[in-house]
């Protein structure tokens, strides 16, 4: 079984969805089909633009969505259901990128509500 080739953002927004939580390189290099490596040049990245931030407690590092990256993915929300709505054959042409249990659309499900501005 090959692994689909993923672009950036459906990996980005992926590992910042994982994040939400809070989650550990090793969860997000399985969950996203990722090698530990490029799972790590990843998280770097996220943490360096502040996307992600950095937690450790009981020597265990996690990684914790931070407000910017929180706000980055409810802006990919409302861009979703744009797609969605404006063009149902381009948004399922969208579907292809995959992580390994969800599609892209399905991390970006549209927020029921969203009570501050997105500046």
């Amino acid at each position: 079984m090959g692994h689909t080739k993923r672009d950036f953002i459906s990996t980005v927004v992926g590992i910042l969805a994982l994040a939400k939580g809070g989650t550990s390189k090793t969860m997000i290099a399985t969950r996203m089909g990722l090698n530990f490596q490029r799972a790590s040049k990843y998280v770097e990245l996220l943490v360096s633009t502040e996307h992600l931030r950095k937690s450790e407690s009981d020597e265990k590092t996690r990684f914790v969505l931070s407000e910017r990256g929180d706000q980055f993915l409810s802006r990919l929300q409302i861009i979703a259901s744009d797609v969605e709505k404006i063009s149902p054959g381009l948004a399922a042409s969208l579907r292809s990128y995959t992580s390994k249990d969800r599609t892209l659309f399905d991390t970006l499900s549209p927020p029921e509500k969203i009570d501050r501005p997105l500046n």
